[in-house]
């Protein structure tokens, strides 16, 4: 369906690829691989090497894993600012030692990246900006929209859904003001499809929102991150 001139945050809301290629031409591809490279602490001749300034880098032609996706997008609601996401926070012997601690190994990287003005990604305002825009996706017309509503989300989120050509893959990546969570479905073989018309919307955005409704709920219960992946989804 053609809609004619349709904001930015429009485009989003419907996903509109045309207008996501448009502006990248705009804007300039190098300018989209130096703002991956940041969000994924990446040197930029190691950003460089990995993403081509192609046209199509607009609709995600390259490959990301899904950790890669949800550290690209927390800088969203972090207000700009790079995350720095570990798997095991330390690890200590059978007396209680701690042999390795990498939570704070994280802060004193954090903090040196703050001291070398290396933290910030985009600015607050873009960071916002960008949140109410993506917001909009699990609004009522939006890509995201039955899935909510199947699901009965009234909580504050943001997220995108996505799909590849032959709907190989599916994803919804989206957040809260504390909480990053994505999800892909999909084959590791790209030839092989989830089946006509199973877009992020359809196949991957209900998982995330039944996860999200109940680790919101674990959240609001004053509970840990432990318990969120202690929680099995029905």
């Amino acid at each position: 369906m053609y809609y004619g001139e349709v904001t930015l945050e429009f485009a989003l809301k419907k996903s509109l690829n045309s207008v996501a290629v448009q502006l990248a031409q705009e804007i300039g591809p190098d300018c989209i691989i130096e703002l991956i490279g940041k969000s994924l602490d990446m040197h930029m001749g190691e950003a460089a090497k990995r993403f081509q300034p192609y046209p199509s880098l607009a609709l995600g032609v390259y490959s990301f894993s899904p950790l890669e996706i949800a550290r690209a997008f927390s800088v969203f609601p972090n207000r700009g600012e790079k995350v720095y996401p570990i798997g095991i926070t330390r690890i200590k012997d059978e007396e209680g030692h701690v042999l390795v601690d990498y939570e704070s190994e994280q802060k004193k990287r954090r903090a040196q990246d703050d001291i070398e003005d290396n933290l910030r990604v985009i600015s607050e305002k873009t960071a916002d900006t960008i949140t109410h825009m993506l917001s909009e996706v699990l609004k009522k017309g939006g890509t995201a929209f039955d899935a909510m509503q199947e699901h009965k989300i009234t909580f504050d989120a943001a997220g995108k859904t996505g799909t590849t050509d032959n709907y190989s893959d599916a994803w919804f990546i989206g957040y809260t003001q504390t909480l990053v969570v994505a999800v892909w479905i999909g084959f590791d073989n790209p030839s092989h499809s989830l089946g006509q018309d199973q877009t992020g919307g359809i196949v991957a955005a209900p998982v995330w929102a039944r996860f999200m409704k109940r680790a919101v709920g674990v959240e609001k219960k004053g509970k840990t991150l432990v318990e969120y992946q202690q929680m099995r989804v029905y």
